[in-house]
């Protein structure tokens, strides 16, 4: 029972994380919340984006290395981020300036790389087995962005301020991993480069995916629309969590289940996404209720109770998509990187068939997606375990 005491920090750093999107809502207008949810947006892409070639490595090699490998992986994993930061992050700021204030784009971006070296350091404590620590940190650093950017949001209804805040307490959070980074700052080498960009396409794609919605609301909703619509993903956040923590655990003993046998290990994989989707959609019915239908929720937001419990439906099946892992420790990743690229493709289509129809059809649409994902992903793991 004491392996999975660590669900208690992580549940906790979870709980922080929706909380301050919550209560963003609560102490800024309609217009200043929708920068908020641009700049979250771009944060947790971003960071997928740029840690798309060292995260999934990080996630499988880390826990069969010795110490002195593990500082080698992290050092070489660090320089590996800060060269798709740099080849992405300085096109997307020019381009970015375009659509958004320059200052809160390169704030942005900041805290994007600041993100990614935490949690290059908390995976690879994970991997070292401290469950605990590595909840611990998730809590605290989440813990420290809500208290800094909520007061400043209470105290001036900026979201300007409040974003600069955020940076600065994510600095503060992790000042040591950064100082760390720079004086023992290492370029990766030619070998250890290749091995990661062979992981960008699952990696990007996945991150694409998991993003998709938001991101096509973002580029064909109008402002207050696509508020509403980050407000609504709250409860998306809070299935992912539920995902990533239950992950944690499950990633770690994947590969020696598959290696024993792929059909246990599929079934195993089969009662952790059941178990997950029922937990998943009791928790976020529950939280959808205080979001929208309690005194609790914010004055501005206005969404019908279909809608929203559409939205809880596919906020479960995003939650218990596992069977991504399942392929990737199988050696299936450019099997996985098709069904990716084909579901991008396929939102991106729903998307623009639905938006112009209004609010509610583009929902409805976008859940459409997210069970179809779930369910091609089941069916072909179902199908690579057979063999």
């Amino acid at each position: 029972m004491r392996d999975w005491f660590y669900l208690v920090f992580a549940a906790a750093g979870v709980g922080v994380a929706a909380l301050k999107g919550f209560l963003y809502a609560h102490v800024l207008g309609e217009v200043e919340y929708a920068a908020v949810g641009y700049y979250l947006l771009v944060l947790g892409f971003g960071g997928l984006v740029i840690g798309s070639g060292v995260m999934l490595r990080a996630h499988t090699e880390l826990p069969v290395m010795d110490r002195a490998q593990r500082v080698a992986f992290i050092a070489q994993g660090r320089g590996v981020g800060f060269i798709f930061w740099l080849g992405l992050g300085v096109p997307s700021l020019l381009i970015g300036s375009f659509f958004w204030e320059f200052s809160l784009f390169s704030l942005t971006l900041l805290q994007v790389f600041i993100m990614f070296l935490f949690t290059l350091d908390v995976v690879a404590r994970k991997s070292d087995g401290d469950f605990i620590g590595y909840a611990r940190s998730v809590f605290a650093r989440n813990f420290l962005l809500l208290v800094g950017g909520v007061s400043v949001a209470c105290a001036t209804g900026s979201a300007r301020l409040s974003i600069l805040s955020e940076v600065l307490c994510g600095l503060l959070a992790c000042g040591n991993i950064v100082v760390n980074w720079i004086l023992n700052f290492k370029l990766p080498t030619k070998p250890y480069l290749k091995k990661s960009l062979r992981f960008v396409p699952v990696s990007l794609l996945g991150g694409v995916g998991q993003y998709i919605d938001r991101l096509c609301a973002s580029v064909l909703l109008t402002l207050t629309a696509f508020s509403v619509y980050s407000y609504l993903s709250l409860l998306m956040v809070g299935a992912l969590a539920v995902q990533q923590i239950v992950n944690t655990k499950v990633i770690t003993l994947l590969s020696v289940r598959c290696a024993e046998s792929p059909r246990l290990a599929y079934l195993y994989l089969l009662r952790v996404s059941a178990f997950v989707f029922f937990v998943s959609f009791v928790l976020m019915l529950c939280a959808a209720y205080a979001l929208f239908f309690s005194w609790f929720a914010a004055s501005w937001v206005n969404v019908g109770p279909v809608i929203v419990f559409l939205f809880v439906v596919g906020s479960a099946f995003k939650a218990a998509e596992f069977f991504s892992s399942f392929l990737v420790v199988m050696h299936r990743k450019k099997l996985l990187a098709l069904i990716q690229l084909a579901s991008v493709l396929g939102y991106a289509l729903l998307a623009v068939m639905s938006y112009s129809a209004g609010f509610e059809a583009f929902v409805s649409f976008m859940v459409i997606g997210m069970a179809i994902y779930t369910f091609t992903l089941m069916l072909v793991s179902w199908r690579i375990s057979l063999v």
